[in-house]
């Protein structure tokens, strides 16, 4: 009997375009407990700083190349989540090749709603071996795993919208 056995692999795109607001390349990275504490002290000073907000949602700030480094800060600050599966994860059986041996490449947009969880995932494109269908289920089995900090500006909570990430899986067959 065959097994499939799926490893991710994780890219980074080359460019540093910030106008993606490119947040995830990792599905598996978390901000340590330490970490948190900190971000969540820098959070109501970044706040102006980082975002443009709405009534009830904000979306990251978008900053030229030669502010690499005010974007860097804003993303560990707003885009890093507290909890993830460190093991990649597939709630559907692999069965008859559903899933495609081979290197996928995807790169979606989503948003991080009031409760801290990853909605409204778009697949925007997608390269390699598996079908569109299962890529996109596939991704969004391993985002549902993401838990994040909410969002509060003024005792308000609100949403992270408009946001990117892009990242790669194989699946091996042994």
């Amino acid at each position: 009997m065959k097994k499939l056995f799926l490893a991710l692999i994780f890219f980074v795109s080359t460019h540093v375009a910030s106008e993606n607001n490119l947040c995830m390349v990792d599905f598996q990275e978390k901000l340590s407990d330490d970490s948190l504490k900190k971000v969540l002290e820098m959070r109501p000073k970044a706040t102006k700083h980082c975002l443009v907000c709405s009534t009830q949602s904000c979306k990251l700030k978008i900053w030229s190349a030669e502010n690499i480094s005010n974007e860097k800060i804003c993303k560990r600050l707003f885009c890093k989540p507290i909890k993830t599966n460190r093991s990649v994860y597939a709630s559907r059986e692999i069965k008859n090749n559903e899933y495609r041996v081979g290197l996928t490449s995807v790169s979606f947009t989503y948003g991080i709603n009031t409760k801290g969880r990853i909605h409204n995932v778009k697949l925007i494109n997608l390269e390699g071996e598996m079908k569109r269908k299962m890529a996109y289920m596939y991704l969004k089995d391993n985002l549902k795993t993401l838990r994040y900090e909410p969002l509060i500006i003024d005792d308000e909570i609100y949403a992270l919208n408009e946001l990117s990430g892009m990242t790669s899986w194989n699946i091996i067959q042994r």
